[in-house]
């Protein structure tokens, strides 16, 4: 059992690192992100004026997905699944993330505000 836990751990620090690294790029290219105060990491909030998407990694299914916060409303809950790659592989790009942003669903200073209780934001 020690193995499957040390594999999982491996897995979501080399996630972690990937994410990392990718926002550096994102940084680069004028979108601010935001991360888990908690290490490893295991998703970013990518946000370019007052448009948003999240980019993260679940173990079930095993995929990659980008997503993005909406209104919340009872009918359609408060997110939304936008793009999804299969399998461990990291093949998004930052125009996958230029495509696939929303709206932020309050104004930036609220949504930012909203999201540091659990974030950080990186430089």
């Amino acid at each position: 059992m020690s193995d499957y836990f040390t594999a999982h751990k491996q897995r979501m620090q080399q996630n972690s690192t990937t994410l990392l690294e990718f926002a550096t790029r994102l940084i680069l290219e004028g979108y601010s992100v935001l991360s888990s105060k908690e290490s490893p990491i295991s998703f970013i909030i990518i946000m370019k004026g007052d448009q948003q998407c999240s980019l993260g990694f679940k173990e079930v299914p095993y995929r990659w997905s980008i997503h993005a916060d909406i209104p919340a409303t009872i009918e359609n809950g408060s997110g939304r699944v936008l793009k999804t790659f299969d399998g461990p592989d990291f093949e998004v790009t930052i125009k996958d993330i230029e495509n696939n942003m929303l709206p932020m669903p309050v104004s930036r200073d609220k949504y930012i505000r909203n999201n540091l209780t659990f974030l950080k934001s990186i430089l």
